[in-house]
């Protein structure tokens, strides 16, 4: 995304979002997004951002020793299939008790949880909104058309704003300047080009203690 705007559009470094963005939600959402991005230093051509991953010890313990992989999942993810992430510290915890579970996963000894903070390299990122990614966007309780689907041709990444209160469904405003509730970050992790550099690399892990 750090060269988004060089080259011809469309293009390889410029793509058009499918069914457009007419209400200018997208451009919104992107833009609050490349707030979150950390200054590059050398790098010149990637942005970077830290991001969180909420999930149980055992799974923490894997990641650190493996990395991440994106496995199949049993239910169906509602802004495409990949690794999800978020920015918002309180969102990421709750995954990490394992409040959205059947079954909640166990501290450790010392009553603590586990987040993973991951240095992360979205590439180029498709902000999700109500239009025109749901089929009945002012139905707040409808479901993405991105939801159990490959990443939209062209992008490396879904990003979305949720409503805690419908059901963590995707929430519009940006563009009106709303507080937002957590946010989602979908990432595509290359599995078979051992040459390339993941983009998600575990930095650290954070244990907190439950309440």
């Amino acid at each position: 995304d750090s060269r988004r705007s060089s080259g011809a559009t469309p293009g390889p470094f410029n793509p058009v979002y499918p069914g457009g963005d007419r209400t200018g939600e997208k451009a919104a959402v992107f833009a609050q997004l490349r707030a979150r991005f950390l200054p590059r230093d050398k790098l010149q051509n990637q942005n970077i951002m830290l991001a969180l991953h909420g999930c149980s010890h055992a799974a923490a313990d894997n990641v650190c020793k493996n990395g991440f992989a994106v496995v199949p999942y049993r239910d169906e993810p509602w802004f495409g299939r990949g690794l999800y992430m978020t920015t918002y510290a309180e969102y990421a915890c709750r995954y990490a008790t394992g409040e959205f579970k059947a079954q909640r996963n166990p501290p450790n000894d010392a009553g603590e949880h586990v987040l993973i903070a991951a240095f992360v390299a979205p590439g180029m990122v498709y902000p999700v909104s109500r239009t025109p990614d749901y089929a009945q966007p002012s139905n707040m309780t409808s479901t993405s058309k991105l939801k159990d689907r490959a990443l939209q041709p062209q992008f490396n990444s879904h990003y979305a704003f949720v409503s805690a209160a419908h059901n963590y469904e995707c929430m519009d405003g940006a563009r009106d300047g709303a507080v937002m509730d957590y946010d989602e970050l979908v990432c595509e992790i290359p599995q078979q080009a051992p040459s390339r550099v993941p983009p998600v690399l575990p930095r650290a892990l954070i244990r907190r203690r439950a309440r």
